[in-house]
């Protein structure tokens, strides 16, 4: 897997990354929050949308706070 996109959330204490990657062939895309992966799909589409609502609203979901 390819990193293709890495952004930081803020969250209490520090920052965490959020990613998008691909497979070299194009053929599935994973989101990971933390180094947790959060969403595998097949469509491009769909892991770019998920990605930019995953980073701009997952903490309205999730409470993460540095330890």
């Amino acid at each position: 897997m390819e990193e293709v996109r890495r952004e930081l959330i803020e969250i209490e204490g520090g920052e965490i990354p959020v990613t998008l990657s691909k497979a070299s062939d194009e053929s599935s895309f994973l989101i990971k929050i933390d180094g947790v992966e959060w969403v595998n799909t097949e469509n491009r589409t769909h892991a770019v949308v998920l990605f930019e609502l995953m980073k701009d609203h997952i903490t309205e979901y999730m409470q993460y706070k540095k330890i």
